[in-house]
């Protein structure tokens, strides 16, 4: 008779067998599933503060005045608008260059053709980069103060243009956008530094580890299942702070393409802390300092790093999540590829030494976590 055979698993089926249990495993671990949670809560949050906050911003409305009109004196009644007037045509697109919210350019005979009752045209240049909500504000404030000069009649038929600003460094980000980038690190952080170091470090606590490797599964095997189980809820985590915080403006392919590397840098980083580490409290310990450390660079996200001082953007550059803020910056301004091609191909380099270390450590001790 012949023997029958056994038919082991492939190697794809004991990764996603493995990558199942880790995602159950954490999210039925209360520790691990209120850490989740946190990014989540602070987005909401700060959702419902966010309006209050755009509602205390100052819009800037610069004014070029060509005819001595009523209409500066009209902008400049309104609290919410802070209104500046040049002395030339070209100072309006400077300052739009310079992150003015609206430019205004008032024709030498507006004032004569709103007192003929003719509604004269004219033109406001709205910054393309400028936060959508105070945009909004702006054209409402902007529309009852023109509306002011005469009545019922309206005085002006007024054009809207957006204004490209011709800068390639992005001015300071919003506070949707720095709240974006700021819980999206967080998130990814948590996930890499705190939650997959103690799944690395599970079986060996419990006693598991021989007998996993017993099974048809390698190490190799275990984990990769683990780093899948949490680079899914890595991007799945991700995925909700950006809707929160509508991370898919600007270029959205650059800003997934830079979770993408992010997560698996932070994923590496939290790898090489997992491995070999025996003692859950300096695990811990080393998680919390990674996670801090890890998330310095979204404290400057409000500014470039290019308009910080330069000793804080030197210490900043040392650090490579910098590199994933910097990408997120450009990204949600609208910046082409070429603009972040440097921070990308950085992130990758420091991705691609992480993982050779781990390759390294793993081909040290292959039987050990």
């Amino acid at each position: 008779m012949e023997a029958s055979a056994v038919h082991l698993p492939a190697r794809w089926q004991l990764i996603a067998t493995i990558t199942r249990k880790e995602l159950a495993t954490i999210l039925y671990h209360p520790y691990h599933f209120i850490s989740l949670l946190i990014p989540l809560f602070v987005s909401f949050i700060f959702l419902f503060l966010i309006p209050t906050l755009d509602s205390l911003d100052g819009i800037e409305v610069v004014v070029f005045d060509a005819g001595h009109s009523e209409l500066p004196t009209a902008l400049q009644s309104v609290s919410e608008l802070s209104v500046t007037v040049v002395e030339a045509e070209t100072a309006v697109f400077q300052a739009i260059n310079d992150e003015a919210t609206v430019g205004l350019i008032i024709p030498a005979e507006f004032d004569t053709a709103v007192a003929a009752n003719k509604s004269p045209e004219i033109t406001i240049y709205l910054n393309s980069e400028a936060r959508s909500s105070n945009v909004a504000r702006a054209q409402r404030l902007l529309v009852e103060a023109i509306s002011t000069l005469r009545n019922p009649a309206p005085a002006a038929h007024i054009t809207w243009t957006e204004q490209q600003p011709e800068s390639t460094i992005p001015g300071p980000v919003s506070t949707d956008t720095y709240l974006f980038t700021t819980l999206v690190l967080l998130s990814i952080a948590i996930i890499g530094c705190s939650i997959l170091p103690h799944l690395l470090n599970e079986e060996q606590e419990h006693g598991a580890l021989q007998a996993l490797l017993a099974s048809p599964a390698t190490l190799f095997d275990l984990v990769m299942g683990k780093l899948l189980a949490c680079l899914l809820l890595a991007l799945l985590l991700a995925s909700a702070v950006s809707f929160i915080h509508r991370g898919w403006q600007g270029h959205w392919q650059i800003t997934a393409v830079a979770i993408f590397l992010c997560s698996f840098l932070i994923l590496g980083i939290g790898m090489l802390f997992g491995l070999g580490q025996d003692k859950r409290s300096r695990g811990k310990s080393a998680a919390s300092i990674a996670i801090l450390v890890l998330s310095v660079p979204s404290w400057f996200a409000i500014t470039p790093i290019d308009r910080l001082p330069d000793i804080v953007a030197f210490f900043l550059r040392l650090i490579p999540t910098q590199y994933f803020v910097t990408t997120l910056n450009y990204s949600l301004s609208g910046q082409p590829w070429r603009a972040v091609g440097g921070s990308l191909l950085t992130l990758t380099v420091y991705t691609a030494v992480i993982y050779l270390l781990i390759g390294w450590r793993l081909s040290r001790k292959p039987n050990v976590l």
